[in-house]
């Protein structure tokens, strides 16, 4: 699977979304602080459409959170060649990301 990690701009929030390629779902975690201890929402469980981006922005919008416009290219990307074990983290202040594979 696909893992995206990022802070929103302004937030104490960490979110962590990704494709999960072998249940091809989408997938979205909200942590309550960087520390990932206390977890706010967590799609496993919800009844939604997580084919679609359009569940993972719902969920994110009832949490006064938006999908980063590169987050979701790179996760219709992932969908869309097969993407797995990857993890990137994205630094929303400078627009830039790291992509480890393995």
């Amino acid at each position: 699977m696909s893992q995206h990690f990022w802070q929103p701009l302004q937030r104490k929030e960490k979110v962590q979304a990704g494709w999960d390629r072998c249940l091809q779902l989408f997938f979205l975690t909200i942590f309550r602080d960087e520390n990932e201890d206390d977890v706010v929402f967590d799609s496993l469980g919800v009844a939604a459409d997580w084919m679609s981006l359009n569940s993972l922005r719902s969920a994110m919008r009832a949490h006064g959170l938006d999908l980063p416009d590169q987050v979701a290219s790179q996760l219709l990307n992932d969908k869309a060649n097969g993407i797995g074990n990857a993890i990137t983290h994205h630094d929303l202040t400078t627009g830039t990301w790291e992509t480890t594979r393995f």
